[in-house]
């Protein structure tokens, strides 16, 4: 029986609940990266943003940036041997695991990934794993429920988009000359390659005899869950299927450092020991990023209302720049150190610049066209900044939507819903708002259009009865009108006769 990610029968255990009092295996603390909110480590005197600074060395700078949660064994002993498997002639890997549950990766998993890269643009070997096998499983990490479980086919659809997109931003980053035309490709991989041809008892003379049950059962999470809504037995062993994965990599690309959100610091503390105990080598390292969290204070992730993707068909460039532009002025600050790629004494400029006329947003502004451009490339920031042009700085949007013709709105407006609606001789602004099915009744609809919240093509429309058809500045000349309620709803109607 090959181990293609976890069999059904696993989801219906339920290991043992640990009642007795035993030394815990790991203790962290979840470091959120969110404005003032982020801590500072006691024993990082990280100097300003001097990067010049003759002591100071590549891990010293992602220290500066708010990127490094925590290290283990330890930062010094990595800050020492780093050096070390940069110039190393046989290439050193680092890698990050993503599981593809969904059709693309979230703003929530761009910290990992950005650190992934700056590792690999320093000398290392890039090393990205998509987890197909893994995402059968179910990650438990920072779930207090059992995970939806997704299909085999739908694993397979998942793991193609997430590599897909992983391939296009470094191709992004290459195109805008951050990664130099000498450094060879990420490695990208898909853990089932691998995985699909491991038979259970395999896999258990492998891998199981090699990891303790004790230190499952006293991790705060298993705790947790055992206690209240249960764990399956798939969800218990997955940490033993994310240490194989480290110890693959290990054998085969000589992988070295594991990097992961600070929630997946056991996971990572379990690969190392099967490395350890199978290899007699403890010469690996695990390095971790703060969680990035919302406005709520609670980790960010795919389930989020509104969540922000790195795939521009689940999130438009328009989308994500506004989305950063928005940020606060301390999130602006912050999230600068931590996603851009510009030296830290330009960000230092930037932060003293802003601070002088903050209304300006230049941190908010270098923020969301550098990330849109990385992620997008840099048509995908052209498109966002064109739609952003459309709708917040210029008094007559007609100048530019009129002269468009549709496949150019198709291709600069995606970030906006494009509605197709009917001309009829008796349509109404009321009726046009109340079909938009925004506001619960028609009631509120005009409500809405008698306090001025509704504009058409850039003005204010108060008439709840002005005919749509008979107008002459509502259907432009290409048959499309613009259509903004309140100071976030926006659609570009698209008129057929």
């Amino acid at each position: 029986m090959a181990f293609t990610g976890a069999s059904p029968l696993f989801k219906y255990i339920r290991p043992p609940v640990c009642r007795r009092r035993t030394r815990r295996f790991i203790r962290t603390r979840a470091t959120p990266l969110r404005g003032s909110t982020l801590p500072v480590h006691p024993d990082w005197n990280c100097l300003a943003l001097h990067e010049t600074s003759d002591k100071q060395t590549f891990l010293d700078e992602l220290r500066c940036r708010n990127i490094i949660a925590d290290v283990l064994p330890s930062y010094d002993q990595l800050n020492t041997r780093l050096p070390t498997f940069i110039d190393s002639e046989d290439p050193v890997g680092i890698y990050c695991g993503f599981d593809p549950t969904s059709r693309s990766l979230h703003i929530g998993n761009l910290l990992p990934l950005v650190t992934l890269l700056r590792f690999h643009m320093r000398g290392l070997r890039g090393i990205v794993v998509i987890g197909q096998s893994t995402s059968l499983v179910g990650d438990p990490s920072g779930k207090t429920i059992e995970r939806n479980y997704i299909s085999i086919q739908q694993s397979v659809q998942n793991t193609l988009s997430i590599m897909s997109n992983i391939s296009q931003i470094e191709k992004n980053l290459r195109d805008m000359s951050l990664i130099s035309s000498d450094r060879p490709s990420l490695l990208i991989l898909n853990n089932n390659d691998w995985h699909k041809n491991i038979t259970a008892v395999q896999f258990m003379t492998d891998c199981f005899r090699f990891l303790r049950v004790g230190d499952f059962l006293c991790r705060d999470l298993i705790k947790q869950r055992l206690e209240t809504t249960g764990l399956n037995l798939a969800e218990f062993c997955y940490t033993a299927f994310q240490s194989y994965d480290f110890y693959h990599l290990f054998k085969r690309h000589c992988c070295k450092i594991q990097i992961g959100g600070n929630d997946q610091m056991p996971n990572i503390m379990s690969g190392r020991r099967l490395i350890g105990e199978r290899s007699n080598n403890d010469d690996v390292f695990a390095v971790t990023t703060p969680l990035l969290l919302a406005s709520n204070q609670k980790k960010i992730s795919k389930s989020e209302d509104a969540a922000i993707w790195l795939n521009s068909s689940e999130t438009s460039p328009f989308q994500l720049y506004q989305y950063l532009f928005r940020l606060s002025d301390i999130d602006a600050e912050n999230y600068l150190k931590s996603f851009s790629f510009r030296p830290l004494l330009e960000i230092e400029d930037i932060i003293v610049k802003h601070k002088v006329n903050p209304d300006v947003r230049l941190a908010q502004i270098s923020l969301a066209g550098e990330v849109t451009e990385y992620l997008h490339g840099k048509e995908g920031l052209i498109s966002a900044l064109t739609t952003t042009k459309l709708l917040y700085h210029t008094n007559n949007p007609t100048e530019i939507l009129g002269d468009l013709s549709r496949d150019d709105i198709y291709k600069q407006f995606s970030g906006i819903p494009l509605l197709n609606r009917s001309v009829t001789d008796n349509l109404t602004v009321l009726e046009l708002v109340n079909s938009l099915n925004c506001y619960p009744n028609a009631s509120k609809c005009m409500e809405l259009i008698n306090a001025g919240g509704c504009k058409l093509n850039g003005r204010v429309v108060k008439d709840c009865a002005l005919s749509i058809k008979d107008s002459d500045h509502i259907i432009l000349n290409n048959d499309t009108t613009l259509l903004q309620l309140g100071k976030r709803k926006i659609f570009i109607i698209l008129w057929d006769y």
